[in-house]
């Protein structure tokens, strides 16, 4: 699956209908629609994906889209790098986990879910 494919998804189409046409009131509330939208996307499609370092391509690719449609919404930027830092974590601890119990390499087909909660204690 590649990004234009991602594209023609309605969700996709409207977020970026929004940033063209600045149909927003601030910045806060393009980061959190963009926020929900990459986390959605992330959850439906990462099942599709042979290896996770793809879906990160695919990812950066869409999100260059997004930052095209308006310049001067840093924070859509901001975001997506955001959620490929929280992707690459992921698959940090998925491998850390596997090198711990001596499991061999990690595939996508084993993974049961991608953790996106924050946790507010300390850690």
């Amino acid at each position: 699956m590649d990004h234009k494919k991602l594209e023609a998804i309605p969700s996709i189409i409207a977020f970026k209908k929004m940033l063209r046409k600045k149909e927003y009131k601030n910045s806060t509330d393009v980061a959190i629609k963009t926020a929900n939208l990459f986390a959605d996307l992330v959850k439906s499609i990462w099942k599709d994906f042979d290896d996770l370092s793809n879906l990160l391509d695919v990812l950066r690719e869409l999100g260059k889209s997004f930052i095209s449609m308006d310049n001067l919404q840093f924070c859509v930027g901001n975001i997506i790098k955001r959620v490929n830092i929280l992707l690459l974590l992921q698959i940090a601890i998925l491998h850390f986990n596997n090198q711990l119990f001596n499991y061999n390499l990690i595939e996508i087909k084993d993974v049961k879910y991608l953790d996106f909660t924050y946790n507010k204690g300390r850690v």
